[in-house]
């Protein structure tokens, strides 16, 4: 099978959200380079094709190849049996959800693979970054992930869950230090405007403060956010540290987390990740034991 290639493709509406989609490839890639099978990604069906380096040539681009959907380890292992010394395209759903790297080659081997922006847009990302005096390695990073739902201006975020926000960033604040740069990242424009304005020593969000040509190519508001999510990425890459304040409460298991995305990029660029426990700030103003979880995300 050491002639086989898996070529993972990023499908709108089927694959699932752009981490999930990283981590999987990244679980594919631990199950498969055991075996002789080489892992490589595809955005060509993907908005995100305008801003990466597609990773495979297509003989013919008017009839793409017939993609496997899995939805389930068995079926995986079952294709790979029949289809041997061959490329085969798969959009996984389910399988190899994994947010960690078991050795150094295996990280290296991701990365080659991970997010290589055409150089234009590589390019507007540093100008960017030297437009607000911000360099490799001189700023901090908060990330704040809030519910999906919160991407659009429609839903207006709840007041508990602003003093929520606003009391562990007083106290997160003492620890990074004011006299350090600090750029904010969150999925919800409100977040970013509201401590922007509140917090003088958090000079720039990249997404709402950016009017340049190049960023503004997309109009769709969903458009928008995941190329955002690109250069979120690239802005990790280059941090100092990034510090995430957990907005995500699991009733099941009993833990407020941050989400995937800046624990995973901070993997995948060696990045030092603080995720501090504010249960009990998050209690002062959510009831986590009567509330339902779609209550706890209002």
């Amino acid at each position: 099978m050491h002639n086989t290639l898996i070529v993972h493709w990023f499908i709108p509406n089927i694959s699932p959200g752009y981490v999930s989609f990283l981590m999987s490839t990244n679980g594919l890639i631990h199950n498969c380079l055991p075996l002789g099978i080489n892992v490589t990604l595809s955005y060509k069906k993907h908005s995100l094709s305008k801003f990466v380096k597609e990773q495979v040539e297509l003989n013919d681009f008017s009839t793409p190849p017939y993609i496997h959907i899995i939805h389930h380890k068995n079926t995986l292992n079952s294709i790979l049996n029949y289809h041997k010394n061959t490329t085969i395209h798969i959009c996984c759903v389910y399988v190899y959800e994994q947010n960690y790297f078991d050795s150094l080659s295996y990280k290296c081997y991701f990365k080659s693979l991970f997010l290589q922006l055409k150089d234009v847009y590589e390019e507007e990302f540093f100008q960017l970054l030297k437009s607000f005096s911000l360099y490799p390695k001189s700023y901090s990073i908060i990330h704040i992930r809030m519910h999906d739902k919160y991407i659009y201006s429609k839903f207006s975020v709840p007041s508990r869950k602003i003093k929520y926000l606003e009391h562990a960033m007083n106290e997160l604040m003492p620890i990074i230090g004011i006299e350090k740069q600090i750029l904010l990242l969150s999925n919800c424009n409100q977040i970013k405007e509201f401590f922007i304005k509140k917090y003088k020593c958090i000079a720039l969000s990249i997404d709402t403060q950016c009017h340049s040509s190049v960023f503004d190519m997309l109009s769709c508001t969903a458009q928008r956010a995941l190329k955002y999510t690109l250069f979120d990425f690239k802005a990790i890459e280059y941090a100092h540290s990034v510090y995430s304040i957990p907005m995500i409460y699991s009733k099941k298991d009993r833990i407020l987390h941050g989400g995937n995305f800046s624990q995973f990029a901070c993997q995948i660029y060696d990045i030092p990740y603080y995720l501090f426990n504010f249960i009990p700030i998050y209690e002062k103003y959510h009831d986590v034991q009567t509330e339902s979880m779609d209550s706890l995300e209002n």
